[in-house]
């Protein structure tokens, strides 16, 4: 008999189950050993140091990661930008309640006509409505120098907006362009207009509202085009009513109705960005001022 096993079975049987015992526990004790092994081994993977990089080249100003001093939000807006966007330029103008932050495309011409600054509804991101992206393409296509204003948060009043567009005709203007038009989209219109209402420089001629804005034009004397879409009620009843006063506006005032158009202009933002282009060929001759 083998000790270990109770009963009375066959020398031969008993040692067969005894040594299929010792091998079981063999087995048992081997996996064990492995698994606490590799988990040890794991543990103290000594961390290799990171191979050291070359240098970063020096980054220009504009492009630049925007300081803590800028708005939070702002600054978030342009790091994303700088991930996802090759053709523009990042500029950090200065406005009187602080930096902010602008997208310049540069006129594809070798002399420009002139520049566009286009600002949207307080709140919204630089760069996102249909038309103004649209326009930011079309415009440097023909020949026109574009700047993409972020505009301020949302409940800024219209001072906040207008701060900024006289930032950016400055900049403009820093840069030999006297020739300059102001683009507002829907909230945008009424900052562009308290700007046009204030005091610009001489070089902007000329300003474009577009979708449903409810904005006087009193103490306005520049070229106006106004563009709204068919499918937007406010839009076509606003339009309507400043076409009637019209008749006393000291300058030019054109109005386009863009057939099929809803407020945000989806699927014809390429088209009216393209006819506000030709709307600047006749409104706005080119002139550039000498360095």
């Amino acid at each position: 008999m083998v000790s270990g096993f109770s009963g009375s079975v066959p020398r031969p049987i008993a040692v067969f189950m005894y040594r299929n015992y010792v091998i079981s526990r063999c087995l048992l004790a081997g996996a064990l050993l492995v698994a606490l092994g590799g988990a040890g081994a794991f543990a103290q993977t000594p961390t290799l140091p990171a191979a050291e990089s070359p240098a970063a080249p020096a980054e220009s100003p504009a492009d630049a990661p925007a300081p803590a001093s800028r708005p939070a939000h702002e600054r978030l807006i342009a790091e994303r930008l700088a991930l996802s966007r090759f053709d523009v330029e990042m500029l950090w103008l200065d406005a009187a309640d602080g930096p902010f932050l602008a997208l310049h495309r540069p006129a594809d011409a070798a002399v420009p006509f002139g520049g566009l600054v286009i600002v949207t509804t307080p709140g919204s991101s630089v760069d996102h409505a249909p038309v103004p992206h649209a326009l930011s393409h079309v415009g440097p296509a023909g020949g026109w120098s574009v700047l993409s204003l972020q505009p301020p948060p949302a409940g800024a009043g219209p001072e906040a907006t207008a701060a900024r567009i006289v930032a950016a005709v400055a900049e403009f203007a820093g840069r030999g362009l006297e020739n300059i038009v102001l683009v507002g989209d829907s909230g945008g219109v009424s900052g562009a207009l308290a700007a046009l209402g204030g005091t610009l420089p001489p070089g902007v001629i000329g300003f474009v509202g577009v979708g449903a804005w409810d904005a006087d034009l009193a103490g306005v004397d520049v070229a106006v085009l106004d563009v709204a879409g068919t499918r937007d009620p406010r839009a076509m009843r606003w339009q309507e009513q400043r076409r009637a006063r019209a008749r006393t506006y000291p300058n030019s005032l054109e109005a386009v109705a863009i057939d099929g158009a809803g407020p945000d202009f989806y699927g014809y933002a390429t088209h009216t960005a393209k006819l506000i282009r030709g709307w600047l060929q006749r409104a706005a001759p080119a002139k550039i001022v000498s360095r």
